[in-house]
């Protein structure tokens, strides 16, 4: 379950990278690569926590809204590489109610960035588990705004620290590679 995914990326060492980790899991994760993320949360956080399938509804005008039941949030697409996230953005404003959706600060640098949706009330137990600053350290809350939300994701301060932590090797190493002949 996702929450097991997340306790278990919170128990990596700080100053070690969680990517590999979050590759290896890959199911757990919503993603911004071609749309799945819509698809994404309608074959986990919906069934699982019995919440409303969102669907897409196109206007005239080529505007673009997610649609949960009787509610609606537009998508203000760019047809840019940032509109995978603009949509999890306003599938966050959509959902936030019943699931926050959060971004995995350590897929920052890859081509397909990685978020976990979880109720509200276990992003509390989380952070009283493991203590707010560790939570929002892994798992950045996506802010209201779009603007700030984009500004937080591709802060320099994220790229730093990605450059600061080293990556996880998953497999012990042997020894040299000269050495396995």
């Amino acid at each position: 379950m996702q929450i097991d995914t997340v306790r278990k990326m919170l128990c990596i060492p700080r100053e070690q990278d969680s990517w590999e980790f979050i590759r290896d899991n890959r199911s757990d994760f919503l993603w911004d690569e071609n749309g799945e993320a819509l698809s994404r949360w309608n074959e986990t956080s919906a069934k699982i926590y019995c919440l409303g399938e969102v669907s897409t509804v196109w206007g005239d005008d080529d505007s673009l809204l997610l649609k949960q039941n009787q509610k609606f949030v537009p998508v203000p697409l760019e047809k840019d590489s940032l509109d995978d996230f603009r949509m999890i953005h306003s599938l966050a404003t959509l959902v936030g109610a019943e699931s926050e959706i959060r971004y995995c600060t350590d897929s920052w640098h890859s081509s397909c960035r990685a978020f976990v949706a979880l109720p509200p009330k276990d992003w509390e137990h989380l952070e009283a588990e493991f203590g707010r600053d560790l939570v929002t350290y892994r798992f950045l809350p996506i802010s209201a705004g779009l603007k700030d939300f984009l500004e937080e994701a591709f802060s320099d301060e994220l790229q730093q620290r990605s450059y600061n932590q080293q990556s996880i090797d998953p497999s012990p190493t042997k020894g040299p590679w000269w050495k396995f002949w």
